[in-house]
């Protein structure tokens, strides 16, 4: 449920992500983490869109309709606001886990979250690769081109 994709700029993995997203049923939400100034904004922007199905963040709040899952696609995880902000996203990523009892408590949604960075050995990354599965993208040789 949990991505990490890592490459050079200019490698297609934010494309990647996007076909993948929509090819398994799903409507991505892209969110850009370093764009993000605080790890509790970066944590609603994420949380709102795993809640939602069919709200459009890009637009301001509009219906779209599309009645689909939302896949949450996080772009420059590795640029984000460094540990505080990858702190958060192994909280919701770790709160997702339904208990095995649910009880009172209300599960998170279960929803694929797809992770975009250049370097995935950055420290404040480390806590982050065991709970996604890594997948490194290289540029294509010049002979392929």
């Amino acid at each position: 449920r949990v991505i990490l994709l890592c490459g050079p700029p200019g490698v297609g993995k934010t494309t990647l992500a996007l076909i993948a997203a929509r090819h398994a049923g799903y409507r991505p939400v892209e969110v850009n983490a370093s764009d993000e100034r605080s790890a509790s904004a970066l944590k609603d922007r994420v949380l709102n869109a795993m809640e939602s199905t069919t709200l459009d963040l890009k637009s301001s709040g509009k219906s779209k309709g599309s009645g689909r899952p939302n896949c949450v696609i996080l772009d420059e995880v590795d640029g984000a606001d460094a540990r505080s902000a990858i702190t958060t996203l192994v909280e919701i990523i770790r709160a997702e886990i339904p208990p095995k009892k649910v009880g009172k408590r209300k599960p998170f949604l279960r929803r694929p979250i797809i992770f975009i960075c250049n370097h995935k050995y950055a420290p404040a990354l480390r806590p982050l690769l065991s709970y996604a599965r890594v997948f490194d993208l290289e540029s294509p040789k010049q002979s392929r081109l």
